[in-house]
């Protein structure tokens, strides 16, 4: 259309792309866009204000924002699919959300937030058909999300044991605090990115500078080694039939959990 392209965020394994886009007419705006498959642009933006596509998938479906007021203090997360027109996402109560990732089932990520006096933020997860989600924080007031994978998994940022913490979000483990997996050096402050692969892009900080990290998942296959089992009491007499209660203790090391649990697995009697 009649614009100029500002600034690509986001490409497609055949190479189409989302971004930013100048518009002139009717007035200067920008507009989120998207190429196609013939290389042409295809112009998102729908109203009078600012937008902005931060993310494209291979199914051609885009996650951004739109301004929904002059200034910008207030706007909203969108998802963009072939055959309909943007889904606004909404916000988790504030006045401002947008949508920085999403997956190949359209699982838009992103931030939503509070504005003054009481500032606050959380990632949330929007999937098609459900209501947007908030993931919670660890522990501060502050959170969001940056990328999600195929899987499902889901990586950013969060306030927590330090100002900002890098974090993994799934639904069988919740949030957690990559300083808490990741022997590194330095303090991980953001997770950018995460592949199929379940590899994790990430901001650290150490002794006055910032870097960059690529995480591997290692695949365990070394099972614990208990050190020690002991119950207490470790004999039942006199044989009359009562119900004893027993205790057990255990202890075991790993070769990469430094706190292995152990649970009971069964029980045998050896008196019939």
């Amino acid at each position: 259309p009649d614009g100029q392209i500002v600034r690509v965020n986001s490409i497609t394994n055949d190479g189409r792309l989302t971004g930013m886009l100048h518009t002139f007419t009717p007035s200067f705006q920008v507009h989120a866009f998207r190429t196609l498959a013939d290389g042409a642009i295809q112009d998102l933006g729908d109203s009078v204000y600012a937008s902005a596509g931060w993310a494209i998938n291979d199914a051609g479906e885009v996650s951004g924002y739109e301004a929904r007021s002059l200034d910008g203090n207030t706007q909203s997360a969108f998802r963009f699919a072939d055959g309909m027109t943007k889904t606004d996402l909404g916000t988790l109560g504030g006045a401002r959300s947008s949508g920085v990732s999403l997956n190949h089932d359209g699982v838009v990520v992103g931030w939503s937030e509070g504005m003054m006096p009481t500032e606050w933020s959380r990632a949330f997860r929007a999937r098609p058909g459900f209501p947007i989600e908030d993931l919670g924080t660890l522990g501060g007031s502050v959170a969001g999300a940056e990328g999600v994978n195929d899987a499902g998994a889901i990586v950013g940022w969060s306030s927590g044991p330090f100002w900002m913490t890098a974090f993994v979000y799934t639904d069988a483990d919740g949030m957690i605090d990559l300083n808490s997996r990741v022997v590194a050096p330095g303090i991980l402050y953001d997770a950018y990115a995460i592949n199929a692969a379940g590899q994790i892009v990430v901001g650290y900080q150490l002794a006055g500078r910032t870097g960059t990290y690529r995480l591997t998942p290692i695949v365990d296959q070394e099972p614990p080694v208990i050190t020690s089992a002991t119950v207490y009491p470790d004999v039942l007499a006199p044989p009359d039939g009562r119900m004893i209660p027993v205790t057990v203790h255990a202890s075991a090391t790993d070769n990469l959990d430094a706190a292995p649990t152990c649970q009971i697995a069964g029980v045998t009697n050896s008196e019939a």
